[in-house]
């Protein structure tokens, strides 16, 4: 949390400002009181990262809660009793927890804390990077970042290892190296924040399924004292890396409306993509875009996802395709099942819904795109030309 003495530049509620040169209080063991439930073998727990894992079905339909009550044994969402904080997720400070998630905290408990055994392994698909922006700035390739800022953000709670900073920091330097770069070449502002919310009574409701955090969690406080994006739009930094998975890429016909935006005939074949942007490590934007399968071909999902760079930039090297000016409609649009499912958010929550149609030389369409867009925490901005 910031000092109480406000300085210009220090966050406020409107404004979380230059979180690289505050002072942000640290959570230790030390000044810390972890809660759990006294260990009892009739019971076991579990804890799910959300992440895609066989956990997230399970945990809807119920398979393994039954197996478990056949011998008497109670099975039960790690945070379904107050006495439960949230650090064995990160820690593993409960003998009865089993859990499902990423690698990187359990890493550092095996090496650090506590012997942890792992039960298996579950293949993620490809998740390729992207590096953000501003869109007024005259940077299109890695290489037009050398001497510039990029942000990383710090957690300052001790207790548990800081995933976000080494997937952030994991994929600048691969995007660097990618390009025959360091980062020695860059500068690498950092940004630390309190991340303290894990043992916080006010999230400590119980709840009897993990999906139950996703909707609870206050992800606005979370992203008010980890301000990269805001660093960004205000110019303290040039960059800061994000998440971009792609969900899909194949072929089809195109329906009688996308013919007509793409200048196609109803059936033609064109490529259509569907990706995932996130920030923060939450799910953003999720795009549809639609591709006259004529002149992108070849495009698949392994292309796309080891591509370091903007997707126009894969379009151009790889296709020789230019994007030299685009429409754009905007439309407010509720959540469906669909887009709530895939942006982590209840159905119905307003989205703002853009559809592009992009053009290259002689005003000839090729490219479809529409995406839903979560503007609680941004704003959308795009320099069309």
């Amino acid at each position: 949390m910031a000092n109480e003495t406000k300085k210009s530049g220090d966050p406020t509620a409107c404004s979380p400002g230059d979180l690289s040169k505050t002072k942000v209080k640290e959570t230790t063991f030390e000044n810390t009181k972890l809660s759990t439930v006294k260990l009892d073998w009739k019971e076991v727990y579990y804890t799910n990262c959300p992440l895609v894992s066989a956990s997230n079905v399970d945990q809807e339909l119920g398979w393994t809660r039954e197996e478990y009550k056949k011998i008497g044994v109670k099975y039960a969402f790690l945070r379904s009793t107050r006495e439960n904080d949230w650090y064995p997720h990160y820690i593993h400070n409960l003998d009865n927890l089993i859990r499902f998630g990423g690698l990187f905290p359990p890493v550092q408990v095996h090496a650090d804390i506590r012997r942890t055994r792992l039960l298996g392994v579950t293949h993620v698909p490809h998740e390729g990077g992207v590096m953000m922006v501003r869109a007024k700035d005259d940077i299109y390739r890695m290489t037009e970042l050398k001497g510039k800022k990029i942000g990383l953000s710090k957690s300052m709670n001790r207790i548990k290892n800081d995933w976000w900073r080494i997937q952030e920091h994991q994929g600048i330097e691969l995007m660097l190296r990618m390009n025959g770069m360091t980062m020695k070449d860059v500068q690498i502002v950092e940004f630390p924040y309190a991340d303290d919310w894990y043992n916080n009574p006010k999230m400590l409701d119980p709840m009897e399924n993990a999906s139950e955090l996703w909707l609870k969690r206050d992800h606005k406080r979370d992203l008010a004292f980890r301000p990269l994006e805001t660093a960004l739009a205000n110019g303290v930094i040039d960059a800061l890396y994000c998440q971009s998975k792609v969900l899909s890429c194949k072929r089809q016909r195109a329906s009688a409306e996308m013919a007509r935006s793409l200048g196609l005939k109803a059936g033609d074949s064109v490529i259509a993509i569907r990706r995932v942007l996130s920030f923060a490590g939450k799910a953003a934007v999720v795009d549809d875009i639609f591709l006259p399968a004529a002149l992108f071909n070849g495009l698949s999902a392994d292309i796309l996802t080891s591509y370091v760079g903007p997707l126009y930039g894969l379009l151009e090297s790889k296709f020789g395709v230019n994007m030299v000016r685009a429409d754009e409609k905007l439309t407010a649009v509720a959540a469906t099942t669909e887009f709530s499912t895939l942006l982590g958010i209840e159905p119905d929550k307003p989205l703002l819904k853009v559809d592009r149609i992009s053009y290259t030389y002689a005003d000839r369409p090729v490219e479809l795109r529409t995406g839903h867009y979560l503007t609680d925490h941004y704003y959308y901005r795009n320099s069309l030309i």
